[in-house]
């Protein structure tokens, strides 16, 4: 019967994911039409609800307290601003017919007071929800979120305990793990598998060889639905300057994600090797990775020549995903550039959506295909090749 169960609930989360998928390339047909600037619905809204974090990463910008990053003066402001739940509720009732999905993002989730009434909200519309932590309070919120029904908890888990510790901060690794066994604890309790929940690694020079013994212990000993390899997102100085100096009228950069960064340290050979054991070893519904390589050398030219595009691709982002900070500005990307296209205090969101500054965006995208910073954005990262 349990069998029959996990059957059932795997087949539903693979046809989701199929259904969510095919929205995404509906979403890129006006991208390709005209000058580029209609865009369908947005089928995934990214909230950041606050604006304070309890975590100390080397590969953020809010970790390492880079006040000059495009990442931190966006998420970052003063410090003090949050979502309330009547402003979300309002947000949350104008999108609900158009159905996107529900990211929220934090700056981290579980320090907002009111997660609970905003989780609800969100449910209660009828909209998926998909959460990211760096799980330092899951075990206070756990049941919370298994009440909610929340769709997908990720968790961010850079390596196993010592490593992690050395990446994120002293202790981290521990509460998250106790936080995420409480979370299986309270799905089981409930008899329903109604939450995915994951787990993601971003590579960075302490962990790249961490991979592989990772993975079996989130696999095959604490047992989470799936993890995910993220290689890391970063703008060099040389980019944004770039940038600055050919395209202003798309807004201003800055290095982002580099400050503690070290991509010499990172053994491009070793790295291969690991990712290519832990694509032999597991089932592919269980393990993904944000940029898939065809080849060692296509991997090494995305960390030792970081000014060089690894694609082809074209940045679909403003098609199909919208980004709401916790003061309410609406925005391309957290981490793309100093560019508001409104806020949802002054307009609605689909006036925003479908206003003159998201057209002009994806006008001078649809025209460049791609800006000097976006070399190594998710948006334009290799989706075909070996691992």
């Amino acid at each position: 019967m349990i069998t029959k169960y996990n059957s059932f609930r795997k087949f539903r989360e693979l046809n989701g994911k199929a259904k969510r998928l095919l929205r995404s390339r509906i979403n890129l047909l006006p991208s390709m039409i005209g000058d580029g600037s209609f865009s369908f619905s947005p089928y995934v809204i990214k909230f950041y609800i606050n604006e304070v974090c309890n975590a100390s990463c080397i590969f953020c910008d809010i970790g390492t307290g880079d006040k000059e990053s495009v990442f931190f003066r966006q998420t970052k402001k003063q410090g003090s601003n949050t979502l309330s739940p009547d402003n979300f509720e309002k947000i949350i009732n104008e999108v609900k017919n158009l159905q996107p999905e529900i990211d929220i993002h934090g700056l981290e989730p579980l320090l907002h007071k009111d997660i609970d009434r905003i989780l609800h909200i969100i449910k209660s519309a009828g909209l998926r929800i998909h959460l990211v932590t760096n799980g330092i309070l899951l075990k206070n919120y756990a049941e919370v979120l298994i009440k909610n029904r929340v769709d997908k908890i990720t968790i961010s888990l850079d390596g196993t305990r010592e490593i992690h510790n050395k990446v994120r901060g002293d202790g981290i690794f521990e509460k998250a793990i106790e936080g995420l066994k409480h979370l299986k604890e309270y799905r089981s309790g409930i008899g329903e598998n109604v939450t995915e929940i994951t787990t993601n690694f971003t590579i960075n020079h302490l962990n790249f060889f961490n991979i592989s013994e990772y993975a079996d212990l989130m696999l095959k000993k604490i047992k989470v639905d799936a993890i995910r390899f993220s290689h890391p997102y970063f703008v060099t100085e040389d980019a944004s300057i770039r940038h600055n100096v050919n395209h202003p009228e798309v807004g201003q950069s800055s290095p982002v994600n580099i400050r503690k960064l070290n991509l010499e340290k990172i053994d491009t050979g070793i790295l291969w090797d690991q990712l290519e054991l832990v694509y032999k070893k597991f089932n592919p519904f269980n393990v993904s990775f944000n940029a898939v390589f065809k080849d060692i050398t296509s991997l090494e030219k995305y960390y030792l020549s970081p000014y060089n595009s690894v694609s082809n691709m074209r940045c679909s982002i403003p098609w199909k995903t919208s980004t709401i900070l916790a003061n309410g500005d609406v925005i391309i990307s957290n981490r793309c550039f100093l560019y508001k296209t409104g806020n949802i205090h002054d307009n609605s969101f689909r006036k925003i959506w479908r206003g003159e500054k998201y057209k002009n965006f994806r006008r001078e995208l649809k025209q460049n295909k791609s800006f000097p910073p976006c070399a190594r954005c998710c948006g334009t990262l290799p989706r075909l090749g070996k691992i």
